[in-house]
């Protein structure tokens, strides 16, 4: 039997919050959270983004495509 104990945070939201990153534990189980946000860093510092959506899509595409491996 599995049973899912959540992690939760609570937190405010502050002008300073570059983004908020959320995730399941089929990401979690292959890489901890420093990893998956200097995923996201690095690609946004190797790409150029025209579009808020792009940045996010570009994000979100490394993290999944990281945790693969």
């Amino acid at each position: 039997m599995v049973i899912a104990v959540p992690e939760v945070k609570s937190f405010e939201i502050k002008d300073e919050h570059d983004f908020v990153l959320i995730g399941c534990d089929g990401i979690f189980d292959r890489m901890n959270n420093v990893d998956t946000i200097n995923a996201v860093w690095k690609s946004a510092q190797e790409n150029n983004f025209d579009t808020i959506h792009s940045y996010a899509s570009v994000g979100i595409d490394t993290v999944m495509k990281n945790s693969l491996y």
